[in-house]
């Protein structure tokens, strides 16, 4: 039986190796020698909000200026429609 080791869900039982990488606790994890499942990040490292909203204002403006207000409008556009079709 394999293990998670580091990240969310150390310690917990990962069931039989039958995969090479398995998510938990939003985390991915890889299959290593020792036949557990091992993070991929440290035990103590996460993005935070604050670095993800960045990353996501970097991508946008990455493709342009104008891409973030068209996911918005895209965005409205789509909540209007959900509702008008209920």
């Amino acid at each position: 039986m394999a293990r998670y080791v580091g990240g969310p869900c150390n310690g917990r039982d990962a069931g039989p190796a039958l995969y090479t990488s398995a998510y938990c606790g939003g985390v991915k994890y890889t299959l290593a020698e020792d036949g557990n499942y091992h993070a991929l990040l440290g035990p103590d490292s996460s993005l935070g909000i604050k670095a993800t909203l960045r990353a996501w204002r970097s991508l946008t403006y990455a493709w342009g200026p104008g891409t973030h207000t068209s996911i918005q409008r895209i965005a409205r556009a789509t909540t209007r429609m959900r509702k008008a079709t209920r």
